[in-house]
């Protein structure tokens, strides 16, 4: 797939939630930002704030677009805060939408483990194009991803999820899908598709 034409793009992973400290499976489930994601999404909105002002298209408008889950959308809310816009309205996308994990989702690693055992090692073999019981895996969702990106405008935001992002890369920087799956995809930084590479920034 080919992306060039619609660049420069910005993508952004929402806050952290209390699950994400306990390492719970979260997938689908709507769980909220705690106080410190709150506050990884102002320092986001900062760091994007400072990207667009050294942008070459900085005069140009923005389009903001989110995962409907709400730790996503309130990440966007809190970024479009620090651009200085907090009443600008912004779409959610379902293509956006995490990875669903299933029957995992609300469990911790070892809880998955120990109530899903063969399906934990199954997985294992093959982490992108296995699925968790009930739930999807990465390969399901390139198609769709790659669908949003070919129709993004340049100069849009998107605020996801760190397995969204893992496609997302997959598919831009053409990495393999064990590279994809083992990405790390923090919550502090903002990644600039530039037409060629996709890249972190943190300030």
């Amino acid at each position: 797939m080919q992306f060039s034409s619609n660049a420069p793009l910005y993508f952004i992973r929402h806050g952290e939630t209390d699950w994400n400290i306990e390492r719970r499976f979260q997938g689908q489930s709507d769980i909220p930002l705690n106080q410190h994601g709150m506050e990884q999404a102002k320092i986001n909105g900062i760091i994007l704030a400072n990207l667009l002002k050294r942008s070459a298209n900085s005069d140009q408008p923005l389009h903001v677009v989110s995962s409907p889950l709400s730790r996503a959308s309130k990440t966007a809310e809190i970024l479009l805060g620090e651009l200085g816009e907090p009443n600008t309205e912004f779409k959610t996308d379902l293509a956006l939408k995490e990875i669903s994990f299933g029957l995992w989702e609300g469990l911790t690693s070892g809880e998955a483990k120990q109530q899903y055992y063969e399906a934990r090692q199954n997985r294992r073999k093959d982490r992108w194009a296995i699925a968790p019981p009930g739930g999807e895996s990465f390969a399901e969702r390139v198609e769709g991803v790659g669908d949003f990106l070919h129709g993004l405008p340049a100069h849009s935001v998107v605020v996801s999820h760190s397995g969204i992002m893992r496609i997302v890369a997959f598919l831009l920087n053409r990495i393999s899908a064990i590279e994809a799956v083992n990405l790390d995809v923090p919550h502090i930084g903002v990644q600039i598709w530039d037409g060629e590479c996709l890249r972190v920034r943190t300030h």
